[in-house]
C-alpha cells in the first residue's frame, strides 16, 4: 500500500490498525463496523489522531458491504471474519470490490493442522474458546485457503505467525496467569478469587446484573480453552495470508 491508493478494512472495529497503516503508507483506508459504537468512537479517534483525511469509518455489515465493485486497490481484516457466521461470503465480497491485481491480507483465528476433530479433548476445547468469544465456528487453516481460493483470488502467501515467536514467550502466556506483567493479573488464580467475589457481592448488592457472575464465568472458560489449545498447538490467534485477484 502506498499514497493515493484506495483500501478496505473489512472489519475495523474503533480504527487501530487502520490508523497506523494509513500512518505507515499514507493510503486512504475505508473501514466498515457493524456497530454505531464503533463507528462514532473510531470517528472521535481518527478525527483525534489527524487521521480523518484518510481514515473512514463507515457502518455497514461485511456481508453486504455498501462497496462498488473494483472500487479498491486493496483491502484486509485483522481477527474480524472470524465473526461472520460465513466466511466464504466475505471473501466473495472481498474478491467484487477489488479491482484487478489488487491484493487482500489478513491476520485469521483458526484451528491448525494439528487439531483433529475425532478427538473429544480438541472438540471441547474448541467449543470452549467459541463459547465464550461469541464465535458460530472457528475454521481450520486449510478452510481458509480452500474459500480463498474458491472464491477466485489467488494464493501468494500463508503462514502461522505462532511459529515465529519465542518459545519462552508463547502468545497464550498473559492468558495462563504466569505472566509477570500486572496487567494480566486478572487471569491468575488470586485475580480470579477476587473477580469471583466481587463479582458476586456487585450482585447480591444490585450493583450488577444478576447475570454477571455467568458471563464472567462463560469468558474465564474462554480464555482457558485459549491457553490449553496453544499449549496443545490446535489453535493460532494469527494465521497470515496474501492473495491477489487476477488481472482476467
Amino acid at each position: 500500500m502506498g499514497p493515493g491508493m484506495k483500501v478496505a478494512d473489512f472489519g475495523c472495529g474503533v480504527g487501530g490498525p487502520m490508523r497506523g497503516i494509513s500512518r505507515f503508507s499514507d493510503a486512504s483506508i475505508t473501514g466498515i463496523t457493524i456497530s454505531p459504537e464503533q463507528v462514532a468512537q473510531g470517528t472521535r479517534l481518527n478525527r483525534k489522531a489527524g487521521m480523518d483525511r484518510h481514515c473512514r469509518i463507515i457502518w455497514g455489515h461485511y456481508l453486504q458491504p455498501p462497496f462498488h465493485d473494483g472500487e479498491f486497490d486493496a483491502a484486509y481484516e485483522v481477527e474480524a471474519i472470524i465473526h461472520s457466521p460465513d466466511h466464504r461470503a466475505v471473501y466473495e465480497h472481498v474478491h467484487r470490490v477489488l479491482r484487478p491485481g489488487g491484493v487482500f491480507g489478513g491476520y485469521a483465528w483458526c484451528m491448525t493442522n494439528r487439531y483433529d476433530p475425532g478427538n473429544p479433548e480438541h472438540r471441547r476445547m474448541k467449543r470452549g474458546i467459541e463459547r465464550g468469544t461469541a464465535l458460530s465456528d472457528i475454521p481450520t487453516t486449510r478452510f481458509v485457503d480452500k474459500a480463498l481460493q474458491e472464491v477466485g483470488l489467488e494464493l501468494l502467501e500463508t503462514q502461522d505467525r505462532i511459529e515465529l515467536c519465542d518459545p519462552e514467550t508463547p502468545w497464550y502466556l498473559p492468558l495462563t496467569g504466569r505472566d509477570r506483567d500486572p496487567r494480566y493479573l486478572l487471569f491468575s488464580k488470586p485475580g480470579r478469587f477476587a473477580l469471583d467475589r466481587l463479582t458476586a457481592a456487585g450482585e447480591r448488592a444490585r450493583l450488577l446484573p444478576t447475570s454477571t457472575t455467568k458471563i464472567t464465568e462463560v469468558v474465564m472458560g474462554a480464555v482457558d480453552a485459549l491457553a490449553e489449545s496453544g499449549r496443545a498447538g490446535i489453535f493460532t490467534p494469527s494465521y497470515f495470508y496474501l492473495c491477489r485477484k487476477p488481472t482476467r
